[in-house]
């Protein structure tokens, strides 16, 4: 990833079955790059998944959101600013207007994070800084808010790509199906690295499991991690 490039991550999920009907219209988050002038933060729309059609909505002001996730009460959204100083941001999210209205935001835990991902129960948020070579786990208070007690773990090492990795460059944490591991990929380190989550131990939830890390084939890039849904195997881009 390079400053110049972007991503953007679409959501769906069901709109209350009261205004929608029950099976064919969702709201469509989008996360954009504001690095230039034309965009200026989150989109949402009206999504169609019979016509395809997507009707815009609203949009939410904040810097650089290039990765975002839903809470599992959808009641919330949280989203990185990627950028030398990080940060992710906190929203209510209403369901019926589909706007998204800010909370608050905390550090990141380091520069350039370029994931985020929440836990099952919605205590926690996990980001992934890119440039910071880190991982954080921050705490979510009752309201959706983001705690100030956030942990960090700084990752060491390099990979056989002296272009690409001459230090850590984290970009996926997620969450095991059964929330009790955090899984990390790490590009610059050729690592999976595998971390026990317990969200009564605030502030420091993460620690490294029995088994800490996998390694793959030097220069792979460890990218993004998914479950399959029968929850026995894992699949991962490098």
């Amino acid at each position: 990833m390079t400053q110049k490039s972007f991503v953007i991550l679409i959501i769906l999920f069901a709109s209350v079955s009261i205004l929608y009907g029950q099976n064919q219209n969702f709201h469509l988050l989008v996360g954009t790059s504001t690095s230039t002038d034309e965009s200026k933060g989150i989109y949402v729309y009206e999504f169609n998944s019979i016509t395809g059609k997507a009707s815009y909505k609203s949009m939410v002001a904040v810097n650089n959101p290039s990765y975002l996730t839903v809470s599992s009460d959808r009641k919330y959204v949280y989203a990185v600013s990627e950028g030398k100083t990080g940060y992710i941001n906190a929203f209510t999210f209403n369901s019926i207007s589909g706007d998204l209205e800010p909370i608050n935001k905390q550090s990141s835990g380091g520069a350039g994070p370029t994931y985020v991902s929440s836990d099952a129960t919605g205590k926690y948020v996990f980001a992934a800084n890119y440039g910071g070579g880190s991982l954080s786990a921050i705490p979510v208070e009752k309201d959706g808010s983001l705690g100030a007690d956030i942990q960090v773990i700084k990752h060491e090492g390099s990979s056989i790509n002296k272009k690409r990795q001459s230090k850590p460059y984290l970009h996926s944490v997620v969450i095991s199906p059964d929330n009790h591991f955090l899984l990390a990929q790490d590009l610059g380190t050729d690592k999976v690295y595998i971390y026990q989550f317990d969200p009564k131990r605030r502030p420091s939830p993460l620690t490294p499991a029995a088994q800490p890390f996998i390694s793959i084939a030097p220069g792979s890039g460890p990218r993004h991690l998914t479950f399959h849904p029968n929850h026995k195997y894992a699949y991962l881009i490098n």
